[in-house]
Formats: structure tokens, sequence, C-alpha cells
């Protein structure tokens, strides 16, 4: 005869687990990295239309392309990320040269998406005031 095993109550068991792994050292040095490369994860969803799991899928989805050299150096920024957080004895070479390069690209992203909306903008009013209004 099988045991039957009532597994509601593991649910509260699990998350405080869940909770202090988050919390490891690892994760609490690896913060600073994760905050500036989810700015630029939300920006690709946001302003270019990016759609996916992370900055690669979402690269990969945009409907207002990223220039090819900030493509390149987004995609190289976010395999260094992956494999800090995947390798917790990996640790990223020239860690403070690597944030600049991602909250410069983050700043190239946020100018790029600026400028497209400052141009939109000129476009329906150009277009407003040819239809007469």
């Amino acid at each position: 005869m099988n045991p039957t095993f009532d597994t509601d109550h593991l649910a509260g068991d699990v998350i405080p687990i869940f909770q202090h792994m988050v919390k490891t050292p690892h994760m609490k040095a690896m913060q600073d990295v994760l905050d500036i490369t989810a700015v630029i994860d939300s920006v690709l969803a946001r302003d270019f239309g990016g759609k996916g799991r992370g900055i690669h899928s979402k690269l990969d989805s945009v409907r207002h392309p990223v220039p090819a050299r900030l493509d390149r150096r987004l995609r190289y920024l976010a395999a260094v990320r992956n494999k800090a957080l995947n390798e917790p004895d990996w640790a990223i070479p020239q860690r403070e040269r690597y944030l600049a390069e991602c909250r410069a690209a983050a700043i190239r992203l946020l100018d790029i998406s600026r400028l497209r909306q400052r141009r939109a903008n000129l476009l329906q009013r150009w277009l407003g005031r040819l239809a007469g209004g």
C-alpha cells in the first residue's frame, strides 16, 4: 500500500528556505549588478518593446532596433552577469569597470529612447499641422 503524502503544509517550509537562499553573501555581493542590469532589462521591455525573460531574449524580440554596437555590448554584459550568478566561485573581472559599462549602456538606451520619443512627438505635431489642426 502506498502512503499518501499531504504536501500542502510544505509550502510554508519552502518559502523561508527560498528567502534565505536569496540573501546569501554571494547574492548580496551581486545586488549592484542585479540592480543595474534590471534597469537595462526594463528599458528594453518598456521603451523598445522587448519580450522574454532576460536581456538576450528581449534584444532578440525588440520592435525598435538597438544599434548593433550597443546590442553586442548589452549581450556581453548580460553574459557576464549570468556567469557570475550561476557560478558563485567566479568573480567578475574588473568589477567596477563592468558596473560603469552597465551604467553607460543603460544611459545610452535611455538616450536612444528619449530621442525616438522626441522625434515621434515632432512628427505627430507636424502631421497635425498638415491635417489643418
